[in-house]
């Protein structure tokens, strides 16, 4: 708590932990959720690339110098489909991340501003610079510790059983093969709560490092951003988001899981995630309502690629 850097330190533990999970190709389903259920839906075909944080037979050329490059392809419904939006992050602390959107309608790939990555994604509560919890450039934004909490968070409770979902890639990498079960509330006929609760999900107690990110540009959509996350695991547990003058607008909630040590063909071991299924809920406190990341789409059992 001394440590006046401790806060971006913190931050930078989520940020490898995730990178170290490695590249991903994910299949997953955006819903647009108020209290009685959905208002819309789409697919998004989504690729992330890092490369930091990788194993050396999994590292690439990196001439640009860049940390990672994130691609989002909307594939449904279809007044979306085609729309594409693309970053570039660059390692250089000072360089802003390069982004660009397409959109079929107007057959035009337009660069947008970073501040752009703070808008609801496709007009969703949802974010680009939610990602996986929390998605911004670190540089972008002044971090201060604030304390620490012991928490009840939302996980994965199969994730901690014997079972894998996890199947080895012939061309390297795993797929996480899951079931098609209710995971969000709308999708239980028999759910008589909110909408957007989960229903498969457990609660466990989990000691959590916060922090506080100030953006460094005003045009940024808020004025704060509070971060919790895991003192062992590192993963990101609740992330709340202000305005600039103090009010409470969003808040964003990750489910946890387990890892495992998989075995490669060659004998070699690989630590990967363990989970049976995802969900992230972004709820919009001033307006009673949510989106939802990360379930999949209707028919589909296999969401992930790494």
């Amino acid at each position: 708590p001394k440590d006046a850097t401790a806060g971006v330190k913190v931050l930078w533990n989520f940020v490898y932990e995730y990178w170290n999970e490695g590249n991903s190709h994910n299949v997953t389903l955006l819903s647009w959720v108020n209290p009685q259920g959905v208002d819309r839906e789409a697919v998004q075909d989504v690729h992330f690339l890092f490369y930091d944080g990788q194993h050396a037979m999994y590292r690439m050329p990196n001439p640009n110098n860049l940390s990672g490059q994130f691609i989002a392809v909307a594939t449904t419904p279809a007044d979306l489909n085609g729309t594409a939006a693309l970053t570039w992050r660059y390692r250089d602390a000072d360089k802003r991340d390069s982004n660009w959107v397409y959109v079929p309608a107007l057959r035009r790939v337009r660069a947008v501003s970073p501040s752009n990555r703070s808008d609801g994604f496709l007009g969703s509560d949802m974010s680009q610079d939610d990602g996986p919890f929390f998605d911004g450039k670190p540089e972008d934004f002044t971090w201060k510790f604030v304390g620490d909490a012991e928490m009840l968070r939302l996980v994965d409770p199969r994730s901690f059983g014997d079972q894998t979902t996890q199947v080895w890639l012939p061309n390297g990498g795993w797929r996480s093969v899951w079931d098609n079960t209710p995971v969000a509330g709308y999708e239980d006929p028999k759910w008589k709560g909110v909408a957007w609760a989960p229903v498969q999900a457990a609660l466990a107690r989990r000691p959590c490092w916060i922090i506080e990110g100030t953006p460094k540009d005003k045009y940024y959509l808020f004025g704060k951003i509070q971060l919790y996350i895991d003192k062992e695991t590192y993963q990101g547990g609740w992330n709340r988001k202000f305005g600039w003058t103090g009010e409470l607008l969003n808040t964003l909630q990750v489910l946890a899981y387990q890892r495992e040590d998989l075995k490669r063909p060659d004998g070699t071991l690989e630590n990967q995630w363990r989970s049976f299924f995802a969900y992230q809920c972004a709820e919009n406190v001033k307006q009673n309502r949510a989106t939802l990341g990360g379930l999949l789409p209707k028919g589909k059992d296999v969401l992930n690629d790494r």
